[in-house]
This record gives C-alpha cells, structure tokens and sequence, in this order.
C-alpha cells in the first residue's frame, strides 16, 4: 500500500508503527483518522508496535490500545534487547478480547522468560541502558559496512543508526 487511506476500504487494517525494516513511522492522527473510518463500517484494526520501545522519547505510539474494535501488539524482547526471549503481548479492547482469547487458546510462556522478563521490568534503567547499546551497535554495524564498501539504503529516521535495519547494498568483492 502506498497510502493509509487505501486501508480504510478493509474490514482488517494492519499498520506496524514503526515500520520493519525501514522504521517508517505512521502519523498518528492519520492513525486515528483510519481508526474512526475502519469502526465506522464495523472493521478492526490491528497495529504492531512491536519497535515502539526502540523510539526516541518524544514519539509515542498512537494511543489506541483501548479504543473500540483495536489490536495493539507489543513485544517485549524487542524492547529490552531480547530478542530471543520470545516475549510480547496484545493489548485488545473489551470488545475483542474475549473473542481473541478464546481463539487462541492458552499461550505458554517460558519459566525461564518470565524470569527474565520480570527482571528487566523491575530494573528501571534497563530501556535506556538498551537503546544506548543497540544505538552504539548499530554505529559500530555501519562502520564496519562502511569499511566493507556498503552503505545502508533507505535509512530509517527512528532509530539511531541506519544498518540495524535498513537495505544494505555492497560493492562487488
């Protein structure tokens, strides 16, 4: 889709805020605004801020985690530099929560996750000492493609650095 507008003819919207890989970031008004047409027609909307947390301050998320006919997915490991703890969750209006729930049956998640996961929440600090890791990785990650005579393509303007999520294109060897 080249547009947001062109969701709004959907019953289902998807939109991933920011987006992967390029770290396109939706407005949110035009969020809302696609929001209030999809209910208007009894349509839902699903938006994957799995990334969210790896947003600089200033932009948040759109905000309609409790708004009628809405599916907001989060992810944990994404967030907190854990990928592979494979942790996330799906915040759903009253509307659409039972429905969801009862879809998907029960969901494992791991002893060990929950751990993990419960560590990083009581530890404070633990968002903002990732974000200057991933940032100071991802510069290293661009230097060192640099080196390799590639350059990131179509750079995300969320993030810090470029090559953690861009297109990568490289001089033939």
């Amino acid at each position: 889709m080249d547009s947001l507008d062109e969701l709004a003819a959907f019953d289902v919207a998807i939109v991933v805020n920011p987006n992967n890989p390029d770290g396109r970031l939706v407005d949110r008004d035009a969020i809302v605004a696609l929001h209030e047409e999809i209910v208007r027609r009894g349509g839902m909307l699903v938006i994957d801020e799995a990334f969210h947390r790896r947003l600089p301050r200033r932009a948040q998320p759109c905000g309609l985690s409790s708004a009628e006919r809405t599916i907001v997915l989060r992810s944990f490991g994404k967030a907190y530099g854990l990928a592979g703890l494979r942790l996330g969750f799906a915040i759903a209006s009253p509307d659409l929560a039972g429905p969801l729930r009862a879809g998907l049956g029960p969901w494992p998640i791991s002893g060990v996750a929950i751990a993990i996961g419960s560590a990083a929440l009581a530890d404070g600090p633990w968002l903002d000492r990732t974000r200057i890791r991933l940032a100071r990785d991802a510069l290293r990650l661009d230097r060192l493609l640099g080196e390799a005579g590639c350059e990131a393509l179509g750079a995300p303007r969320c993030f810090a650095s470029s090559a953690a999520t861009a297109r990568i294109a490289c001089s033939p060897i």
